[in-house]
């Protein structure tokens, strides 16, 4: 939901932008309808992008109910399809701060 305050300010640097996570698509689509995010939602059951960006959340193995969570965070992925930049937090209370993420992007991009 954090991400919707921010969305604007990634249109406004040309960066798409949406949301994942290992919820089954049919409870995102019930939450996507319920909500109006203004961005896709995107589904990781298998935790295969998850485990292929290096941030699965480690406190829950195979088999587990939460097995495919993943540390909460953003991933920049660029137009090449390669992850230009992640900042992934450890646990799940903390969040990283979008004010970093965007001016990292920001200067990311003016170096390009």
């Amino acid at each position: 939901m954090q991400l919707a305050e921010w969305k604007d300010d990634f249109d406004g640097l040309g960066i798409a932008v949406a949301g994942m996570t290992y919820d089954d698509v049919a409870i995102l689509t019930d939450f996507a309808a319920e909500h109006d995010l203004g961005y896709p939602l995107l589904s990781d059951v298998d935790a295969r992008t998850v485990l292929a960006w290096g941030i699965l959340n480690e406190a829950y193995g195979p088999g587990e109910r939460n097995y495919g969570l993943p540390h909460p965070g953003v991933v920049w992925i660029d137009g090449d399809g390669r992850v230009a930049a992640k900042w992934a937090v450890p646990g799940y209370r903390e969040r990283p701060d979008f004010e970093d993420v965007i001016a990292d992007v920001r200067a990311a991009l003016d170096t390009r």
